[in-house]
Order: structure tokens, then sequence, then C-alpha cells
């Protein structure tokens, strides 16, 4: 299942709302372990999302959105 939702609308939103979009909707991409963390990166249709997941305390520790590029050509 996907999401349409736009960077803006997605950045408006709580972190609480957006960790629960990002798990429920978001492809996962990418995953990589450094030390005691987790980075995994979610792609949706006009950004990409970074979680951070810290192990050592078995909770988020950061949420990084990126919009494409593409996204941002459309309006100019």
């Amino acid at each position: 299942m996907s999401l349409n939702i736009s960077f803006f609308d997605f950045k408006n939103l709580s972190t609480h709302q957006q960790y629960e979009i990002v798990e429920s909707y978001g492809m996962i991409v990418n995953r990589r372990e450094s030390h005691d963390l987790i980075f995994i990166t979610y792609e949706f249709h006009f950004f990409s999302v970074e979680i951070t997941y810290a192990l050592r305390d078995h909770k988020f520790a950061a949420l990084n959105a990126y919009q494409h590029k593409f996204e941002r050509a459309m309006f100019i």
C-alpha cells in the first residue's frame, strides 16, 4: 500500500505522526549499521526519509527527510 503525501505536508506533521507514516507506508531502500546505530532509508514518491535507531537504547534516535530534486524542478 502506498501513500501519496507531499514533502511539505509530511514535514508539517508531528514527529510521532512522521514515524508512523514512514513505518506504515515507506519502502525500505537502504539499511546500514555503524557501531550501535542502524540507519534505514525509506522512499516515498517525492522524498526520502532516513530513520536512525539506537540499538543500545532500543529507540528512535533521529528522523531526517530529504526532498527529491525533481519535485522542486516541477514548480520552478
